[in-house]
């Protein structure tokens, strides 16, 4: 068992010791906490319920089985769980799959919509990566955002087994980075991922950036309040996306990011963790008025290349990314590839630091989710599930 360390030894003394006090073998790509007391879970294999009365014994209750790829940010409302299967090529092969949660014991696919939203031999690619929830209120997964192409999709689920796909609108989410697409053009890049705050605001994230957007009448024309400008697509920032944010809980005009950058080519050997993408902080603060976001810190693990072996907390790996994230209580618990969970101190947003992380063999940590104030989840596909006190 790796343990974490304290940076200051005064702070968080829960977090002084990492342990595994839980886990359900398999291999797990996302997971989102419908109650109290329940859990959905999805790997390439399909959808997973759990009773989660216990938190430190999830049980599984249901399965699903489902063909898709990779939906690694289950969604759900409570009401119903989406699952994103990736398109093949362009906008083709693309499929949403929308299962009914009525009975946990036993989910049932209610419906599943074809995402191909153009001919097959049209070039813009389409969505299916991930969908996201974004209506107001209980009933969230009424109105979803598709992401994981050139637009973001709009598709009215009011009726789960008649879903309508309604069109898509242009974002600059979708502009080119460094590594992906054309720096400043439209559709060159992608889209990947819709959060929504306690305030109604709409953050988008993708290779050109991350957006703040608010809904309108006009579902396909939500109205654009700011962005990362310039900075969001500078090298030493996103070299490939941003890949998801949350706004922090504690310091309301604090945005957390997460850079998505796993292959390195530019160094020597080339796979080595030089490059690897960051956790970032954003200053959101007038980001209503119109105000850009800037850039406050950025943070990233110990491992800077496959010679420097002796000494480090992390394991020499080529996968290292920072990817899905949850904070509580100023605590951003986060998956990093081969590189396990981290734990980050984020309540001074200019100055992250770590506060825990969790390293065990064989782990591919795609996400990690706070479950309650001690106890977090991790979506891991080698490793399944561990519960972590």
């Amino acid at each position: 068992m790796l343990r974490a360390t304290l940076q200051p030894a005064d702070l968080f003394e829960r977090l002084a010791n990492v342990d595994l006090v839980g886990l359900v073998p398999g291999s797990y790509i996302g997971m989102r906490q419908v109650s109290r007391t329940r859990l959905v879970a999805t790997g390439t294999d399909g959808l997973t319920t759990f009773d989660i009365s216990d938190p430190v014994q999830p049980k599984p209750m249901g399965f699903l089985p489902l063909p898709h790829f990779e939906n690694e940010d289950v969604e759900s409302d409570g009401r119903v769980a989406l699952v994103s299967n990736d398109r093949e090529k362009g906008s083709n092969g693309g499929v949403l799959y929308v299962v009914d949660l009525a009975n946990m014991n036993a989910p049932m696919l209610a419906s599943a919509v074809d995402l191909a939203i153009a001919p097959p031999d049209d070039t813009e690619r389409g969505p299916g990566h991930i969908a996201n929830c974004v209506a107001p209120g209980p009933k969230a997964c009424t109105t979803v955002w598709l992401t994981g192409g050139h637009r973001v999709w709009v598709l009215d689920l009011k009726d789960m087994k008649t879903p309508k796909l309604l069109g898509g609108f242009d974002t600059p989410a979708s502009m080119g980075s460094t590594g992906f697409g054309t720096p400043g053009k439209l559709r060159t890049g992608a889209t990947h991922d819709v959060e929504r705050d306690a305030t109604g605001t709409l953050w988008v994230t993708g290779s050109g950036g991350a957006f703040a957007y608010q809904l309108t009448a006009n579902p396909l024309k939500p109205r654009l309040l700011t962005g990362t400008g310039k900075e969001g697509v500078k090298p030493d920032v996103n070299d490939f996306i941003l890949h998801n944010s949350k706004r922090a809980d504690v310091g309301s005009n604090t945005l957390l990011v997460t850079e998505e950058d796993y292959v390195d080519t530019s160094e020597t050997p080339p796979g080595s963790c030089h490059g690897q993408g960051k956790f970032q902080t954003w200053d959101i603060t007038g980001y209503a008025k119109g105000r850009p976001m800037k850039l406050q810190n950025q943070w990233k693990t110990e491992v800077t290349g496959a010679p420097f072996v002796s000494g480090n907390k992390a394991p020499v790996t080529a996968n290292c990314s920072s990817h899905w994230f949850q904070e509580r209580k100023g605590v951003a618990a986060v998956g990093w590839y081969e590189q396990g969970t981290r734990l980050l101190d984020v309540r001074n947003p200019k100055k992250i630091q770590q506060v825990g992380y969790w390293l065990p063999p064989n782990a591919v940590t795609w996400g990690a989710y706070w479950i309650t104030d001690d106890l977090v989840y991790t979506a891991d596909v080698g490793r399944g599930i561990d519960v972590l006190r």
